[in-house]
């Protein structure tokens, strides 16, 4: 094993706890569930499936909540890589108009493999910031309102 540690199993009749025991302390039902295990995991999926993994886990997520509405999510971090945020800004309206930051498509196009990387970058360290919007809501034809949101500008 690399490191040079090497894990002896034991069983509690030899005495103690075995190791990885969590004696004394709640079970936390994610731990142990780290960035090896979503990747083998994810791994084996885009290997058996045709299906885009991306849309396969967002679809599962809105399973859990629906399922469990009280439920908390606390990070879908794990399923935001730089690939999928390539796959997101070619989906993208090439001739909408600028984000609230005022770049447009062809602006962020042109550098996109560096802008990706930094902003996958931003993403992980917890720097990112999305802007705060304001919820209206439009009428519709059949008298119901549909909900938007708009960008607003931080002074």
């Amino acid at each position: 094993m690399e490191g040079g540690a090497v894990l002896q199993p034991h069983s509690t009749a030899e005495g103690g706890e075995p190791q990885g025991s969590r004696k004394g302390r709640p079970r936390d039902p994610l731990e142990g569930r780290g960035k090896q295990a979503y990747e083998s995991a994810e791994r084996k999926h885009n290997e058996t499936q045709n299906s885009k993994p991306m849309s396969t886990d967002i679809n599962r997520i809105a399973e859990l909540a629906k399922e469990d509405p009280r439920r908390t999510f606390f990070s879908i971090a794990h399923l935001i890589t730089v690939e999928r945020l390539q796959e997101a800004f070619g989906n993208l309206r090439k001739g909408a108009s600028a984000g609230i930051d005022g770049v447009t498509y062809q602006q962020y196009e042109a550098n996109v493999v560096e802008n990706i990387r930094q902003l996958h970058q931003r993403l992980k360290e917890g720097k990112y910031q999305a802007q705060p919007l304001r919820r209206v809501y439009i009428p519709k034809e059949d008298g119901k309102q549909r909900p938007i949101s708009i960008p607003m500008m931080i002074s």
